[in-house]
């Protein structure tokens, strides 16, 4: 009887704490349809999320507890970019630039991008665009069957360059002219603001997403179907692993990471989630603290139904997870799952060990677990 009393008085307590970690900014209308890359950003203070129906705003000064429809595109945003006011959202068919947040936009069709652009081409193949981080009339549009195009009057003119193939762009935090393509097996590096471009070869790889050191402008993490970490600023990688996917153990040399994103506020801190979730209904949020060597499961979020993580991104101490199957957006305290775990222990005795979800765990093994009704770290 006072074990069961226990194991109530454990999970209730559990439930309090990770309900203080934990919110969930509801779901997103959307269909499983599902872009090929899905995502999401905060700017100002909202947060932005892509869809298969259009894209979607939430505004965290506690303003509006629901999400905004933009109402200028309701078809699948393959990639969009805010910066202020301007938004800017590629679809299937379509650019669309607002200046006012969303209220009004101008339309510019695939085809005028560039003619051999085929609508075919963005039913089923990768796309993205990047925009110029001080200069928001710049903006990159590619294709990894079509290539690349540009413009530097905001969708006027366009200029095509066939050096570059990569769906995905990012550009260097640190260095507005330095622009990585990535997404396809290779990296494309510029240093020309996307004139001109190098490729590497990443072994055949697919890279989802690469991470930029907040402030070492040459160190970048990249993931995918490798996990691999560049010191000279993507010229040559560290392969640190190529991953199965969803591994059994709580602590492996390299996760299989679907999205990576640093903490800006600690370079040694790193985010990482899979795009699949595994052991049934959990979605577990790796964290790495020696720079992206070695990663620990940080946090486990419950699930009514398996599912998994399109997206991840970062603001202060407030980690935004996008999940898949459900269409669920949470908000993370990161910092609030640090105060509530005890210092480092060794010590293995013989009081019972529980998972986060409150599971007796006979032997553990590095990672965070509740005992005597606490949060301990063991390593």
């Amino acid at each position: 009887m006072k074990t069961r009393l226990f194991c109530l008085y454990l999970m209730f307590s559990i439930a309090q704490s990770m309900m203080a970690q934990l919110t969930s900014l509801g779901i997103i209308e959307d269909s499983l349809l599902a872009a090929e890359h899905y995502k999401m950003l905060f700017s100002d203070n909202s947060l932005y999320v892509s869809s298969s129906r259009g894209l979607y705003q939430y505004e965290l000064d506690g303003s509006s507890a629901e999400w905004k429809k933009l109402t200028f595109t309701d078809s699948t945003i393959l990639d969009f970019e805010v910066r202020g006011d301007t938004i800017v959202a590629l679809s299937k068919y379509q650019l669309t630039i607002s200046t006012d947040g969303g209220n009004t936009a101008n339309i510019i069709p695939i085809d005028s991008i560039d003619p051999t652009w085929q609508m075919v081409y963005f039913n089923n193949t990768l796309c993205g665009l990047v925009l110029h981080p001080s200069d928001a009339k710049r903006i990159h549009v590619t294709q990894s069957s079509a290539g690349l195009s540009y413009t530097d009057d905001g969708g006027v003119t366009w200029t095509k360059i066939n050096q570059m193939s990569s769906p995905y762009l990012r550009y260097n935090p640190l260095d507005d002219k330095y622009l990585i393509g990535y997404g396809i097996g290779d990296i494309f590096i510029s240093k020309d603001g996307g004139f001109q471009w190098e490729r590497r070869n990443m072994h055949g790889k697919l890279v989802h997403d690469i991470a930029f050191h907040p402030t070492n402008k040459w160190r970048i993490v990249a993931c995918g179907q490798l996990y691999a970490m560049s010191d000279d600023g993507g010229y040559e990688w560290r392969m640190i692993g190529t991953q199965d996917p969803r591994p059994d153990s709580e602590i492996i040399p390299a996760a299989y990471l679907y999205d990576v994103i640093y903490d800006s506020r600690d370079p040694m801190i790193l985010y990482g989630a899979d795009e699949t979730g595994y052991h049934d209904s959990q979605i577990p949020i790796m964290r790495s603290t020696d720079g992206g060597f070695t990663w620990e499961t940080f946090y486990v979020i419950d699930t009514a139904e398996p599912t998994g993580v399109f997206n991840i991104c970062m603001k202060d101490n407030l980690l935004a997870i996008y999940t898949w199957w459900d269409n669920q957006v949470y908000l993370l305290d990161v910092d609030a799952v640090d105060n509530s775990v005890a210092p480092m222990v060794n010590d293995k005795g013989d009081t019972p060990y529980y998972d986060l979800l409150g599971r007796p765990v006979a032997h553990p093994t590095r990672g965070i677990y509740i005992k005597d009704g606490k949060k301990v770290a063991i390593k």
